[in-house]
């Protein structure tokens, strides 16, 4: 019952997507060499794919983030989750 009030507070996925954000566009090089290339990024995306796929997901994560934490669905969320 916790773990899911944690889990679908709009506070908690606001701070992650900021940190998703920062890993994504800070630290893109540390990101690519901690999990390797991504074969099918290089393949379609041209040489440098990887990297790119890295600031895509830093910009997504917090736009997604954003707009989960102004939106109704959280608040759906959150009264179907204390129902259990």
């Amino acid at each position: 019952m916790l773990l899911w009030k944690i889990l679908l507070n709009r506070w908690f996925w606001l701070a992650a997507s900021a940190g998703i954000s920062y890993l994504g566009l800070v630290k893109t090089l540390q990101m690519a060499h901690l999990f390797g290339k991504m074969g099918w990024a290089e393949k379609y995306l041209g040489e440098g794919g990887s990297y790119t796929v890295w600031k895509v997901v830093g910009v997504i994560a917090p736009i997604i983030a954003i707009i989960y934490f102004f939106s109704e669905v959280s608040d759906r969320a959150m009264s179907w989750a204390s129902g259990l």
